[in-house]
């Protein structure tokens, strides 16, 4: 079937002979950027910096990346359905290397995912395929090379200050590996991509929120530089018409330079004497009402990254609505990133270890306290009903059985569908024969 499809890929591509190559040139965004219709494609590193910069997105991809972090993983054995929490795969992924700890190596793989749509985990293996150390690596250090041929990447260059590693595509009955080998030792690279139109690298889920970032971040310098330069200038300025045109412009644009723009906020008008005339309008800023415009955008970034807004904007949280916000953000943002990532960790890990044939990485679901809470509730309903017993509902949340709990219990108000109407109307007949035998007894009185 991969023949098939490279073949395909061969014949659409066979009049390319040079292949192209994906990196984190921002110069490209610069050039879409001037296009006031089309949304520019972010790059890596402007997405890195969005997120560095703005306090509503790291906090949301933040929220997203603890979640994942905090999941337990365990082996799932796909034909006898049973749980395994002790192999050292398991081991591997709870201290990765000798310098990273789960929580960086798993932070870090979900974050640069959630920002850059593209995740990457390197493991050092032995000649023999014991994998040694895992490792994440940064998207920005990364560059994709396509094969001309088939459109599928070809090999991947890593370069860093130290060093510079290429990674090579090496076909496996499990489809394409990218392998580096040296000394004894080999690395590969894995690669996690989000969904994109076009190309070999995932794109950022700021990407379509890219203007709304740049207002709040506009917004903010603006707000900043009047607080810095203490004034506010909103007014026509006239100029003395004895001036020649060139000084005119030459007037207008020193002006322009001078207050322009979000850096130059507040800033005041210095002018010759009798030469600029300014008459100021309004001492407000109503027109920009900074306040309306940061709430809408966060609730546009909150939208974008599945984050429930009362998990963002504090001033109308409560007890019950924050309750289903949790439900909310672990059942659309980070419980479906969480089955994404343990399927690629099953891709990328399970196959290096021969007893894992027929096994896959997942993690344990009721460790969270909000998903647990539910499903307790949940086997309430169908404890009650007498569908479970108390020990299958026991089993459920993973407590042990107890003594006596294998009996089946039903409400004794139950009563069949229909025979209402029946006790209703044998009530009524004790009813009257109590009323006949107390009247008989009174007329012998």
């Amino acid at each position: 079937m991969l023949n098939k499809v490279k073949k395909f890929f061969s014949t659409l591509q066979s009049n390319k002979s040079t292949s192209t190559i994906y990196s984190n040139n921002s110069s490209l965004f610069l050039r879409a950027f001037n296009n006031p219709i089309i949304r520019p494609t972010l790059t890596t590193y402007l997405s890195l910096v969005y997120y560095e910069n703005t306090g509503i997105v790291s906090t949301a991809i933040d929220m997203l990346a603890k979640g994942f972090i905090s999941l337990t993983p365990m082996l799932y054995n796909k034909e006898t359905k049973e749980y395994i929490t002790s192999h050292p795969i398991l081991d591997l992924l709870e201290t990765p290397n000798a310098d990273q700890t789960k929580a960086e190596v798993f932070g870090a793989y979900s974050r640069f995912y959630d920002i850059t749509g593209n995740s990457y985990l390197m493991c050092t293996c032995s000649m023999s395929g014991e994998v040694l150390e895992l490792f994440y690596v940064s998207p920005i250090s990364i560059s994709v090379y396509s094969n001309p041929k088939d459109m599928f990447p070809a090999y991947y260059i890593y370069q860093s200050d130290s060093e510079t590693i290429k990674f090579d595509r090496e076909e496996g009955v499990d489809g394409f590996r990218y392998i580096n080998r040296n000394n004894g030792t080999y690395r590969e690279l894995w690669h996690t991509r989000d969904f994109n139109t076009r190309g070999l690298l995932g794109l950022s889920k700021l990407n379509s929120i890219v203007l709304e970032i740049t207002q709040i971040l506009n917004s903010n310098k603006h707000n900043n530089s009047l607080l810095e330069n203490g004034v506010r200038s909103s007014g026509l300025l006239s100029l003395d018409p004895t001036l020649t045109q060139d000084q005119s412009m030459k007037a207008i644009n020193t002006i322009k330079e001078q207050n322009s723009g979000s850096d130059n906020s507040g800033r005041m008008i210095i002018a010759p004497a009798g030469k600029i005339d300014f008459k100021e309008f309004s001492m407000s800023l109503k027109d920009m009402d900074f306040k309306d415009l940061k709430i809408e955008i966060k609730k546009d970034i909150a939208l974008r990254l599945d984050i429930p807004l009362a998990l963002i904007d504090t001033s109308g949280q409560s007890y019950n609505n924050l309750t289903e916000a949790k439900l909310s953000l672990y059942d659309n943002a980070i419980l479906p990133n969480a089955k994404r990532f343990y399927k690629e960790l099953s891709s990328f890990l399970c196959t290096k270890y021969k007893d894992l044939q027929g096994y896959e990485l997942t993690f344990n679901i009721l460790e969270i306290p909000a998903i647990k809470q539910r499903e307790i509730k949940n086997l309430e309903v169908l404890k009650n009903m007498g569908i479970l017993t108390i020990n299958e509902m026991r089993q459920k949340i993973e407590y042990e059985d107890i003594e006596g709990g294998d009996v089946l219990y039903i409400p004794l108000n139950l009563v069949p569908a229909g025979s209402v109407v029946e006790q209703q109307q044998l009530s009524k007949k004790i009813e009257e024969e109590k009323n006949k035998i107390k009247y008989s007894y009174e007329e012998n009185i």
